[in-house]
This record gives C-alpha cells, sequence and structure tokens, in this order.
C-alpha cells in the first residue's frame, strides 16, 4: 500500500510538473510566438488598407488621364498651327515685317540694332533691339501684332516713357530675341 501511495504522490508531482511546463510553454509561445506573429499580422493588414487606399487613389488620378492626352494633343495641334521655329534665321523677312507692322502703327522713327546671335542645341537666339515713338494705342497694337506673328518671339525687356508732356505719345525701347533652327549657320 505504500508503495501505491508513492506511486500517486509521484503521478501528482509528474501532472503538477507537467501542468508547470505546459503553463511555461503556453507563456513562451504567447509571448514570443503568437503576440509577435498578431502584432505583425496587424501591421500587414494596416499597411494593405493604406495600400488600397493609395490604389484607389492613384485610380481616381488615372481616370482624367485620357482627358489630359487629348488636352495635349490639341495643345499641340494648336502650337504646331501657331509659331514656327523657322529653320534658319530669316532676319531680313522678320525686319521686313516688323517694319511694315511699325509703319501700319504710326510709329516713327522706326530703328533696329541687331546683337550677336547665341547658338545652342536645340535652337538658336538673335536679340534685336527696337526703338520708335507714337501713340501709346498704336503702340500696344505693335506689340499685340508681333506677339501674333507666326515667327516665334520673345520680348525680354520693354521701355516706355512719355515724350515731352504730350498727351497719349510714348517712346518705346524694346529688347526682344527671335528663334530659328540650329542646323544651318546663321545668315549675316
Amino acid at each position: 500500500m505504500g508503495n501505491l501511495q508513492n506511486h500517486v504522490r509521484w503521478f501528482i508531482r509528474a501532472q503538477w510538473a507537467l501542468g508547470v511546463l505546459m503553463l511555461a510553454l503556453l507563456i513562451t509561445f504567447f509571448a514570443f510566438g503568437y503576440r509577435p506573429q498578431t502584432a505583425r499580422l496587424r501591421q500587414l493588414q494596416l499597411d494593405i488598407t493604406q495600400r488600397q487606399y493609395e490604389l484607389r487613389q492613384s485610380q481616381d488620378k488615372t481616370k482624367v488621364l485620357p482627358a489630359v492626352a487629348s488636352d495635349v494633343k490639341s495643345l499641340r495641334q494648336q502650337l504646331d498651327a501657331s509659331k514656327k521655329l523657322p529653320p534658319e534665321q530669316e532676319l531680313p523677312q522678320f525686319l521686313k515685317d516688323v517694319t511694315a507692322l511699325g509703319q501700319q502703327c504710326s510709329l516713327h522713327p522706326f530703328t533696329f540694332k541687331q546683337g550677336a546671335p547665341t547658338h545652342g542645341d536645340l535652337f538658336c537666339e538673335l536679340p534685336i533691339a527696337l526703338t520708335f515713338e507714337g501713340d501709346f494705342m498704336d503702340a500696344f497694337n505693335f506689340l499685340r501684332h508681333t506677339e501674333q506673328m507666326q515667327r516665334l518671339t520673345r520680348v525680354r525687356n520693354m521701355t516706355i516713357k512719355a515724350v515731352d508732356g504730350q498727351s497719349g505719345r510714348v517712346q518705346v525701347q524694346l529688347s526682344m530675341n527671335i528663334y530659328f533652327a540650329p542646323d544651318q549657320p546663321p545668315a549675316h
């Protein structure tokens, strides 16, 4: 009978030891396995939600892409139809056109001064200084007409001064660049 009681005590101790060992294994599994993996899973789910939100936003943005492409095509057609970059300098023709515009707008005296051309890889630019006098509205019309020319130009600087206190009469000093393609040497 004593032997049986010793076996029962030993089994009880073994059960307690196994219970403690199981509890320790459960705590270890929870602390080092389950909890970190659950936190990582939660973070991955948050990342997935964030990426899905970004994807929806990007998809919404791409819905306007066909309209933008259409607008770009339309603007390119307008640009092709408007200002052109001539293959050569064509300074005499430009001066002739600008002089004719100045005469149409009643601007006198009309003087030109050509600067040194600057050559680049994609285009060349030629600075030109213009000086003229006339009525303010005539000078304004001249500038508007030069802007509407097929020739690509850019006004760099402009000074407008009243002439001798006369009503509406101005003197204009204008610096502008004309542009042309660099594949041919400029004609002087």
